[in-house]
């Protein structure tokens, strides 16, 4: 058995109380953080999370607005949902 060890990156989301990571069912490690948003936040590679200024959301955690821009933050339109079906 090796005792080799290397620093492996990943990317885990900034939204307050939020403890999800980056995983792609298979990987959940890069050799660089630069490679992980480039496998996770990248669109042109199919990536679901948004990086944006030094900071990284999961899925649930940004949308488009109404100029079809990605920001941080929950869907208002979930939200609403959520409070229409109570």
């Amino acid at each position: 058995m090796s005792d080799m060890t290397f620093p492996a990156h990943t990317l885990a989301c900034d939204w307050p109380g939020c403890e999800e990571t980056a995983h792609d069912g298979e990987y959940s490690a890069w050799e660089s953080y630069d490679s992980a948003v480039m496998m996770f936040a990248d669109p042109d590679n199919g990536g679901a999370w948004l990086h944006r200024d030094g900071c990284d959301y999961c899925p649930k955690h940004w949308h488009l607005d109404e100029e079809w821009q990605q920001v941080p933050g929950p869907d208002p339109q979930d939200s609403k949902n959520l409070e229409e079906q109570a």
